[in-house]
């Protein structure tokens, strides 16, 4: 092969390169987020003589979002790093340094003990959270968007 000919090789393959990791970074973010409101059944342990029970069939919204470092029944949430609030919303921002055990999301709902968990990809850095201080849920400002990077 005449030098002219590596040397156009060698470039195509840089191109090539960079044209792949160009597009790795442009890839879009995976969307977290967590579930509006959800449906629950709860059951009473111990019912107390002559009492009944009657079931409350109303979904429960998100009250609340808690970042934790490792596994949340570890119980090492976090606290927001930044806030900027105006009018009508509040700004939290959670920023996530290389970590071995991972950073999770916790969903809260109102009237509720639940709390629906996931581990958050490993290559989140931060997150922002949005709340609507027009409007609250179980006394909080409602979540209006969670996004992370």
């Amino acid at each position: 092969m005449s030098k002219l000919g590596k040397t156009i090789g060698v470039a195509s393959l840089l191109v090539a390169a960079v044209v792949f990791q160009t597009c790795a970074v442009a890839a879009p973010a995976e969307q977290i987020s967590c579930p509006a409101s959800i449906t629950s059944e709860q059951k009473i342990l111990n019912l107390p003589a002559s009492w009944q029970t009657a079931t409350d069939t109303t979904t429960h919204r998100l009250s609340a979002v808690t970042f934790y470092d490792g596994p949340p029944e570890q119980k090492a949430s976090l606290v927001n790093d930044l806030q900027s609030q105006n009018a009508t919303q509040r700004t939290a921002t959670w920023k996530f340094p290389s970590n071995p055990r991972g950073y999770w999301l916790a969903c809260s709902y109102d009237r509720t003990a639940i709390l629906l968990t996931r581990k958050l990809p490993s290559n989140v850095g931060q997150c922002h959270v949005v709340y609507d201080t027009s409007t609250s849920s179980s006394g909080l400002p409602a979540v209006k968007s969670i996004n992370c990077q």
